[in-house]
């Protein structure tokens, strides 16, 4: 990445402007590593302004900060970059408005990541709702197996969290947590990126007659058989406080021709008032942005639920949405594909076909949004699954 050349006189970066401004950044942006206390391997702490410009001009960590920024080596792969306004201000902050440097691409989210609690609860029953050393075959591609579960508590109960636990990384390409009723609706989906997710003051419900179904989706590319036990882990508390329900907005009206561009759209009303908590905005490989708005039907202004730009489907993460949704409101989600390939790419659920999908979790629990999911255009559609 280019950069322009740096100033060969003195610089301090500002204190106030960190207190004010930079720092918050960096405490959202790397705080998971670069925190108080330095984890998951990051050498040191970008919390103290006086430790970051300690040291001799060139040396300093806010000048290696100038320099991770440039060549895109920081945040690392895997994580999503700050939105280009904080990119450019981290810069600008580090060498005193002396240098700019362009923008990486990647990821870029108008939301920040969901974070659950670093400790699941201590006082909660923990199920785990797990495949069966199940084999997949070498060569398999796009197996859609469910697996079911009843008879999970005696008495109505909360989900108060969820995760999931992957146990043979070369052939689980994601996971599914549904009710086995006719409405299908979901509690949890996990891509690769996805962490837990754990509801604030209450869960999802479940009681005696309640039936689960894990759904898991097998690729092995490899040129021998595999065994999996992946599934979720289930935190369990008593039915006290918010109940939430899982949204899931969504289109398969989906047509992207070959060595072309297209965009595919649902537009849903919302049937009564509830608050989104998160959510797991969700395409395929063709993806590239993605935008999720509300317009209020009662001052007709839309705003920005969230917006996605550099998907990558190895990417896929829980973000942290919080927003009042009223009756009548209307919410529209759009996606954008890029297809380089000699073939026509339309909605469906294998990795080949495309989705456009927000997972939405939301209290209370009857919240309601309903669109249909827009199948048309040859959507390749195995019931199978999801």
């Amino acid at each position: 990445m280019g950069a322009t050349p740096a100033s060969t006189g003195p610089c301090q970066p500002d204190a106030g402007q960190f207190e004010l401004e930079v720092g918050p950044i960096l405490a959202s942006r790397c705080g998971g590593c670069h925190g108080e206390q330095a984890d998951f391997g990051a050498p040191f702490s970008l919390i103290d302004y006086a430790s970051i410009v300690a040291g001799d001009p060139g040396t300093r960590i806010s000048d290696r900060m100038i320099t991770a920024l440039a060549d895109g080596t920081m945040p690392p792969p895997g994580n999503l970059r700050p939105p280009p306004l904080e990119h450019e201000t981290l810069v600008r902050w580090a060498s005193c408005g002396q240098r700019m440097v362009e923008y990486p691409t990647g990821l870029v989210s108008s939301r920040p990541l969901f974070e659950a609690s670093a400790t699941p609860p201590a006082d909660a029953d923990v199920l785990e709702l797990r495949a069966t050393d199940f084999a997949v075959a070498a060569g398999t591609r796009d197996h859609y197996e469910d697996f079911f579960f009843d008879t999970l508590v005696e008495d109505d109960a909360f989900v108060h969290r969820i995760d999931v636990v992957v146990d043979n990384t070369r052939v689980v390409h994601h996971v599914a947590l549904h009710y086995d009723d006719p409405n299908e609706t979901y509690l949890y989906a996990w891509a690769p990126g996805t962490g837990a997710i754990e509801f604030p003051g209450g869960g999802l419900r479940i009681d005696r007659d309640t039936v689960l179904r894990l759904g898991i989706h097998y690729n092995n590319l490899t040129d021998h058989d595999e065994v999996d036990t992946s599934g979720v882990r289930m935190w369990v508390i008593p039915p006290e406080g918010k109940e939430y329900v899982m949204l899931d907005p969504a289109t398969f009206d989906i047509r992207v021709p070959p060595d072309s561009t297209a965009t595919a759209e649902a537009t849903c009303i919302a049937a009564n008032d509830f608050t989104i908590v998160a959510g797991m905005p969700h395409m395929h490989e063709i993806g590239d942005t993605f935008v999720h708005t509300i317009t209020r039907a009662d001052t007709g202004e839309t705003e920005t639920l969230i917006e996605l730009e550099g998907w990558s489907f190895d990417l896929q993460f829980i973000y942290a949405m919080p927003m009042e949704v009223r009756a009548g409101d209307t919410m529209t989600i759009r996606c954008s594909y890029v297809n380089n390939q000699d073939r026509t790419v339309r909605g469906g659920f294998g990795t080949i076909n495309e989705m456009c999908y927000d997972f939405l979790y939301v209290t209370p629990g009857d919240a309601s949004v309903p669109c249909g999911n827009g199948f048309g255009n040859g959507t390749e559609y195995d019931p199978g699954f999801f």
